[in-house]
């Protein structure tokens, strides 16, 4: 038996990685979302530069609207965030 795949508005098969991200900021409380989305740093250091499947990763990054919640969270106050404003930086590097 197979596995659902998560598919975006095209029909193409979304990464599993940025759709679990994405489900699992969706259920996070707001202080860990920073955390959470610092996942996205090494999902796309994975793919070579200029590949289809960075272009992928970049488009279901998108798709799942991951890039406005790392512009969201930077807006906050990082001192109650692990990793204090270093996390923030992170956040703006992927940004």
């Amino acid at each position: 038996m197979s596995r659902p795949v998560a598919t975006d508005n095209l029909g193409e098969e979304v990464n599993s990685q940025i759709f679990n991200l994405a489900a699992e900021v969706a259920e996070s409380s707001n202080d860990k979302i920073p955390i959470l989305l610092l996942k996205l740093k090494e999902i796309l250091k994975k793919p070579p530069v200029e590949s289809k499947e960075l272009q992928k990763l970049k488009e279901d990054i998108y798709y799942y609207d991951l890039i406005q919640y790392c512009i969201l969270v930077l807006k906050q106050d990082y001192h109650n965030i692990p990793g204090s404003w270093s996390t923030a930086v992170e956040l703006a590097e992927i940004v």
